[in-house]
């Protein structure tokens, strides 16, 4: 081997390094919650309309106990989760109830907030109106 095809060879090979170097930074800035569930939950008191709503949460059982509290807290009596699920978008919709001035309620849950909400609308037995929308790593609405 002669001392040029020596130097072309570590020439290629520190190449090869800095290649591996760049691409490893390229891949840890990959988003940071990758393959990290994320919970949310969503408590409602069909008595007295009050709901309470936990998001992002890395537990799937303190998302639902806190969704409960936030329910009671708010003057919800009989606060029970009905809705919750990892990493995706849930809503809440409610509509008078015709025959019993009680109050009528759907949930929906998707992978888009508009999804969810639509879902939710459809679930009430006379087109309800959504009161509480959000994605797990997201924003009210």
């Amino acid at each position: 081997m002669t001392a040029v095809s020596v130097r072309r060879r570590s020439a290629a090979a520190a190449a090869l390094v800095a290649a591996g170097a760049i691409a490893g930074a390229l891949g840890a800035a990959s988003p940071a919650n990758a393959g990290v569930n994320r919970y949310l939950a969503i408590a409602f008191s069909p008595a007295t309309g009050q709901w309470g709503y936990t998001q992002s949460l890395l537990d799937a059982n303190q998302a639902k106990y806190d969704a409960v509290g936030y329910c009671l807290n708010k003057g919800g009596t009989d606060c029970r989760i009905v809705v919750w699920g990892d990493n995706e978008c849930a809503a809440l919709a409610t509509s008078p109830n015709p025959f019993n001035h009680s109050l009528m309620w759907g949930t929906g849950v998707a992978q888009t907030q508009k999804d969810a909400e639509t879902k939710a609308r459809l679930s009430t037995s006379f087109g309800g109106t959504v009161v509480l929308s959000f994605c797990s790593l997201g924003t009210e609405h």
